[in-house]
């Protein structure tokens, strides 16, 4: 079970980087 939260924390923060790069290349 923390294997599992730590892969959706990472699947999370990998989410987060995206949508950051995303608005930082719109920008």
């Amino acid at each position: 079970m923390k294997q599992y939260s730590h892969i959706l924390l990472q699947a999370t923060v990998i989410d987060m980087v995206l949508a950051f790069s995303t608005i930082f290349v719109d920008a």
